[in-house]
């Protein structure tokens, strides 16, 4: 997950106790790059398509409990 510097997800989580719980609202982003990579390689990397996909969650909100 990503938190953008200076804001109010940032803020919140910064404040968060262990095992706390924070109910946020993500954005998720691809690389659609290195997608497109592994999939005109499949013959030299055997297995490419079973990797972890390359995401990122973006932390754009957070709820009120």
């Amino acid at each position: 997950m990503v938190f953008v510097k200076g804001s109010a997800p940032e803020a919140a989580v910064k404040n968060l106790s262990k095992d706390a719980v924070l109910h946020v609202l993500g954005v998720a982003r691809i690389s659609l790059k290195l997608v497109s990579f592994r999939t005109q390689n499949t013959k030299k990397f055997p297995g490419i398509l079973n990797w972890n996909l390359p995401y990122e969650m973006l932390i754009v909100g957070v709820y009120d409990n």
